[in-house]
């Protein structure tokens, strides 16, 4: 190059090879997510360009290395552009391996276009939550069957019984949470050292907390938990309070 950089003259060159267009079967293009909710299905978009074949092609998908799913693509002499689409899933968190394949056809110039390689990260969207509420009634029937109609959704519920103790048992870490959502609670049931162990661990653990009011709210005793709060209040009546949320 440098002794070309050198010459004062002009250079000409000519390509020469054989440009006519061989048969061939390419993969042109994969779209994907690379990043995918475990439970939920994501498509895998082949583009293939075709030369030279009229006939049907089988386009092969391979996860970690095993034949999961076969596209038949009717490919013809008149078009060279082609699609075809798969669906996958992972019930397990993971990063998966995954190889489209055109099957080779005699005669063609090359097949080390017919694959492509690719990964999908696979990653848990579940959500833990914890619900605590200050008694049972038809708010916790309503927010189990809102829950419940969503698989990404793993909720245990403690509906307080007395001043210390839940009919569904202990009241458990919350660091085995994402979510504490308190529905109607606390109440003028709960106890201090109730509210003070729920202060320590949420704390320690700086989860996320959603308030649901109701009528048999303590106010009083919730003030207790007023630096967790997302919103701040002001009693302006025995039934009746003022709100603004904090940002």
């Amino acid at each position: 190059i440098q002794t070309v950089s050198n010459v004062k003259a002009p250079i000409h060159y000519i390509i020469s090879g054989d440009t006519t267009q061989k048969k061939d079967l390419s993969i042109q293009k994969l779209n994907f997510n690379k990043r995918q909710f475990v439970n939920s299905k994501s498509k895998i978009y082949v583009n293939i360009n075709s030369y030279f074949t009229e006939k049907n092609v089988n386009v092969n998908l391979f996860e970690n290395g095993i034949k999961i799913k076969s596209n038949p693509v009717f490919v013809t002499n008149t078009n060279s552009q082609y699609e075809t689409v798969f669906e996958v899933s992972s019930s397990s968190q993971d990063i998966k391996k995954y190889k489209v394949e055109i099957e080779p056809e005699d005669g063609e110039i090359t097949t080390i276009n017919n694959s492509e390689i690719f990964y999908i990260d696979y990653v848990d969207n579940t959500i833990k939550l914890l619900i605590a509420a200050g008694s049972p009634g038809s708010d916790v029937s309503s927010l189990r069957q809102i829950l419940n109609q969503s698989s990404n959704f793993k909720y245990d519920i403690r509906i307080q019984k007395n001043s210390n103790e839940f009919y569904e048992g202990a009241f458990p870490e919350l660091k085995e949470y994402d979510v504490l959502i308190l529905l109607g609670f606390p109440t003028e049931l709960t106890s201090i050292g109730l509210l003070n162990k729920l202060k320590e661990d949420l704390n320690r653990t700086k989860i996320s907390l959603l308030f649901i009011n109701s009528s048999n709210i303590s106010l009083t005793k919730l003030s207790d938990l007023k630096e967790y709060l997302p919103f701040v209040y002001n009693e302006t009546g025995k039934n009746e309070i003022k709100s603004s949320v904090v940002f």
